[in-house]
């Protein structure tokens, strides 16, 4: 197999954790190369589009394709070979199954025309291409792996032969398209870092190119589109002290200049930063009523606003017609109006339009502070009994849970329909944040006032990462959520997940943390702590079901499930272990719930299909704290809050759900010097 001399490259810049060359701009890329190279991996780390696509290199404009629409994604090529009159790719049939690979034909794929000084569509830059083409030995032993779990048709005819085949198909046409002058990028072990192909293009192909000759003279509509959308002297650039109209456009705003007010037909947006790197999108209108939507980007991310007035959802059909673009390229954001009738204005925003945001949540942090009485609070044993007695009373008294047969508040809580959930997923003690959570967004304010509740998906105590024993930052989590349902009585709904409890099943990496929490209890709070605990846990309810959602801990139950077995739950013992302990069903877990249990729980609690179902317990390794379609079951969403760097939570927007996402802030638990012990 032919292996080209390769550069690497100096500068580069990191998209969610991942080096790419510097200057590369997150739509542009193009992930290719043979099969078990690791491109659905690297496309799933960068957020990019989850579907495979085929390019047919053989067709006219094959630049052109929708296929390429969606970016950043993986691609397949279709390549020419000799005795073929269409193009294959390396895993079809017609390839695999004569003694030989067949042969090559690189004269036959078409180049994209590189424009000139009048022609602002490049098709030659539009894309960048990273091939992934490690060590044929390291894709074939990756490939042998998965070959096992018969997950992939692909290695159903697997050699080392065929395995070198296709990687030299492949890199022949990575150094062909860089000759011929496209960005071509190429990672030669698995994880790599980006490099270039030592040689230089060819000078010959691109002069004549560049001549004319051979150009194909008719122009698309879709090329008329793009002349007159975007100019050939570049975008606009923003500066602190003016405004930009688009109109068909696109400008370049600076982060440093940030926030920026956007107006758009009759809605208004704002931009602002949101941690080290991150930029939040919002509507102000609806963010500081709260608990209001808002979107954060990181760099690479793309958002696309509708025609209608607010920000995408979930339940948005992907064919709405997008009106305005905002696109996150780190240093650099760029504002495209793509089809708006009154136009774009963006300004920067100065005095309090600008620190707003920021001296808000501090006014709300001030607030926690104060109901919380210190940050931490510092509870002596006496004082934390008599208020987890005073919680106690609350449960006992809770609203909106139907009684059971005991005559006690059941398994279920029933939202009014005009109380808006915040629903919140598995702490795992990190109490910083549900603090994030509370003081973002107007929530605290809601919650104050009635119009909203806290639904916490259970597992608040029990560290994830760290020290796995230590119980601490346990003990403070479970203090809070004390002092909060004292403060907002009736409207923090603490469902149990399978960590609420003291019991020896409760390990994580070899720790013992149901025993590790029983025995901090008793030597922080005394023997009688436990008891007042325990009835704690039992008075927790299992399932929380309001407009339009369903949420519960682990998922679903298998089997039978009704509305009087949910309230009747101390009668079930499946029910409780299924809905803490449950997960989705999968190749290694045959016997996990599926999509018509998540249907058969709404059906039961008499919710519509359009309903959502949110569940947390097992966000999978290096997953995100917000999932959309967990298990591919459609309307069925997890949320995870025991990220390190991130706060996330689902709130009701309109007759939808949507993900509050925030950087993660270490506040909380270093209280300023002058609070003192309580």
């Amino acid at each position: 197999m032919d292996r080209y001399a390769l550069e690497e490259v100096e500068d580069l810049q990191s998209i969610k954790g991942i080096p790419f060359p510097a200057g590369v701009s997150f739509r542009q890329l193009l992930v290719t190369g043979p099969p078990g190279v690791g491109k659905t991996t690297l496309v799933g780390a960068i957020g990019g589009w989850p579907e495979e696509g085929f390019v047919d290199v053989t067709r006219p404009n094959w630049w052109r394709s929708r296929v390429l629409a969606f970016r950043p994604r993986q691609i397949h090529l279709g390549l020419p070979f000799r005795g073929f009159n269409r193009a294959l790719s390396v895993f079809e049939d017609a390839w695999l199954d004569g003694d030989e690979p067949p042969i090559l034909e690189l004269e036959r794929i078409r180049l994209p025309p590189l424009g000139g000084p009048r022609d602002p569509w490049r098709w030659r830059r539009k894309y960048v291409f990273d091939f992934l083409l490690p060590p044929p030995g390291s894709v074939f032993d990756a490939r042998m792996r998965r070959s096992d779990r018969h997950s992939h048709v692909v290695d159903e005819r697997l050699s080392l032969e065929r395995v070198r085949a296709q990687l030299d198909a492949s890199w022949r046409v990575a150094r062909h398209l860089h000759l011929a002058g496209l960005p071509v990028y190429v990672r030669d072990e698995f994880g790599g870092r980006p490099k270039v192909f030592a040689e230089a293009p060819s000078t010959d192909v691109v002069e004549k190119e560049l001549r004319g000759e051979g150009r194909a003279r008719e122009r698309s509509l879709l090329h008329t589109y793009v002349k007159r959308i975007i100019s050939p002297s570049g975008y606009r650039v923003l500066d602190r002290f003016e405004e930009i109209e688009l109109r068909g456009r696109r400008a370049l705003v600076p982060r440093r200049v940030l926030p920026v007010a956007i107006q758009s037909d009759t809605q208004r947006l704002e931009l602002h930063p949101d941690g080290d790197d991150g930029v939040r999108l919002l509507d102000p209108e609806p963010y500081l009523l709260g608990p209001g939507p808002s979107q954060r980007l990181l760099p690479g991310d793309l958002v696309r606003l509708p025609d209608s007035v607010g920000l995408p959802t979930p339940r948005m059909p992907k064919d709405v017609p997008a009106r305005l673009e905002v696109v996150h390229e780190g240093d650099w954001l760029t504002v495209g109006d793509l089809d708006s009738p009154a136009g774009t204005r963006i300004r920067a925003l100065h005095g309090e339009a600008a620190t707003r945001l920021e001296d808000d949540r501090a006014a709300r942090v001030s607030r926690l502070r104060a109901i919380l009485e210190g940050m931490p609070p510092h509870l002596p044993p006496d004082r934390a009994a008599r208020e987890l007695d005073q919680a106690i009373d609350v449960l006992e008294r809770s609203q909106w849970r139907p009684r059971d047969r005991r005559g006690e508040p059941g398994g279920l809580v029933e939202l009014p329909d005009t109380v808006v959930p915040v629903v919140v997923g598995d702490l795992h003690a990190r109490i910083d944040n549900l603090v994030t959570i509370l003081s973002e967004g107007r929530t605290l304010d809601a919650l104050e006032e009635g119009r909203a509740a806290l639904v916490l998906l259970g597992d608040v105590v029990h560290p994830e990462d760290g020290d796995l024993g230590d119980m601490t930052a346990s003990l403070l989590a479970h203090d809070v959520v004390v002092r909060l349902i004292l403060a907002l009585p009736g409207r923090i709904i603490h469902l149990r997940g399978n960590h609420e409890t003291f019991s020896s099943e409760i390990t994580k990496g070899g720790v013992a943390q149901g025993r590790r929490w029983k025995n901090r209890i008793v030597q922080e709070r005394g023997p009688d702590a436990l008891a007042r605990m325990k009835r704690f846990y039992d008075l927790l309810p299992y399932v929380a079901t309001g407009a339009g959602f369903v949420a519960c801990h682990a998922g679903p139950p298998t089997g039978t499930v009704s509305r009087r077995k949910l309230i009747d739950i101390h009668e079930e013992p499946r029910l409780r272990h299924s809905i803490t302990w449950g997960r989705v069903r999968s190749a290694r877990r045959p016997g996990g719930y599926t999509k018509r249990d998540v249907r058969a729980l709404q059906k039961a609690l008499g919710r519509k299909k359009p309903a959502i179902t949110i569940v947390s317990h097992n966000p999978g390794p290096d997953q995100d704290a917000v999932q959309f379609a967990h298990g591919g079951i459609k309307r069925h969403h997890l949320v995870y809050s025991a990220r390190a760097d991130r706060a996330a939570a689902f709130v009701r927007a309109g007759e939808d759900f949507v993900p509050l996402v925030y950087p993660a802030r270490a506040e909380f638990t270093h209280a300023p010097a002058d609070v003192s012990p309580v």
